[in-house]
């Protein structure tokens, strides 16, 4: 008899209706791909402010698919982690699989995902992340910040959401996991029990009376480091598979390159506001940004900007190593992560809107 894996996919959209789609058709081609009938789900839709365009689109699409897509509405616009709790109500399966509408499923993904399930259920893993990765085919400026994100000198907070993972004969067969990080879950591509979520709070939190959502609705990112730090301090056992991966448009200029970087910091600093969590990757940018604006008080900014350049003459080496020489350009991007990091940081940590 088939034990079937039921869940919801779960994606918050707004304003940008052809990648919502495109989303929906990866993932039937992923499911046709897969074809063994084990995994069963639907696709709980939050169009995350006014959006009649994308409201109309989907209800002309509504039946062109072999699952079934619910849609609900936000009258304006919610934080990420409030948005998300807001069609979580509406979710009734107790595996929830987050997905991002700009991004999209390889084929394979359901068939890596399969032979995942059984030690899923015999090793009680609680919640599963992969990494997300640039197209093949994409713009050569999304090429390079995929290779600035990945990159462990450059990005230590974060490089490992982006690293992509050697193709082996095994991927299929047997895909390998990992004990979980904080530092390597992003909340596109992620997958959580919810039941797990609802024991740890009644083992860890029962006498205070706590009654926790999914997410902490004050955030305005990094909503999922606040999740995964709270699952691991209640010893909730969570993996990561590098070769679950997704495919994730990338921002096409430097502009809103740099505003995502600060988007990223941002989040990070609200969740050491209200919650006092960090690491020192996270909190690295901020340092480096204080000690130089402290070298140039004192006038010993040369020796700063020395150091500096030895620590981008080294990334530049693993860039060279791992994707080539051609790819080079793409360090010139690395000071715009930090820089925009940083700033992000400060930001959340001083922001006063809860």
């Amino acid at each position: 008899m088939t034990r079937y894996f039921e869940f919801e996919i779960v994606i918050v959209t707004w304003n940008r209706v052809d990648k919502l789609l495109r989303c929906l058709e990866s993932i039937e081609s992923a499911k046709q791909k897969d074809g063994s009938q084990r995994l069963r789900f639907n696709v709980a839709i939050l169009i995350n402010g006014p959006d009649q365009n994308a409201l109309n689109e989907l209800q002309k699409v509504q039946g062109s698919f072999s699952f079934q897509i619910q849609v609900a509405t936000s009258d304006h616009r919610l934080f990420p982690g409030a948005a998300r709790n807001h069609i979580l109500r509406r979710c009734e399966k107790d595996w929830i699989f987050f997905l991002d509408d700009d991004a999209w499923l390889m084929k394979q993904y359901f068939l890596i995902f399969e032979k995942l399930v059984d030690r899923i259920e015999t090793e009680r893993i609680q919640y599963i992340a992969g990494p997300n990765l640039s197209a093949d085919d994409s713009d050569q400026f999304s090429q390079w910040t995929q290779v600035v994100l990945e990159n462990p000198i450059y990005v230590p907070f974060i490089y490992k959401r982006y690293a992509p993972q050697k193709k082996t004969q095994s991927m299929l067969s047997n895909p390998g996991i990992e004990i979980g990080a904080e530092s390597k879950s992003i909340l596109c591509n992620f997958w959580l029990k919810r039941s797990a979520l609802n024991d740890a709070v009644d083992r860890f939190e029962s006498n205070t009376k706590v009654s926790r959502k999914i997410f902490d609705d004050r955030l305005m990112g990094g909503e999922e480091s606040e999740l995964v730090h709270f699952m691991e301090s209640v010893q909730a056992p969570g993996y990561y598979c590098s070769e679950l991966a997704v495919l994730h448009e990338r921002r096409k200029n430097l502009s809103s390159f740099f505003q995502q970087m600060v988007k990223y910091g941002e989040g990070r600093g609200a969740v050491i506001r209200f919650h006092g969590f960090y690491r020192w990757f996270h909190v690295a940018p901020v340092i480096a940004l204080c000690i130089f604006l402290i070298s140039v008080f004192f006038n010993l900014w040369q020796w700063t900007l020395f150091s500096y350049l030895v620590y981008f003459i080294i990334g530049l080496c693993v860039i060279a190593t791992t994707r080539g020489f051609r790819m080079l350009p793409a360090g010139l991007l690395m000071p715009v992560v930090h820089f925009g990091y940083a700033m992000g940081v400060i930001k959340g940590i001083l922001h006063r809107k809860t």
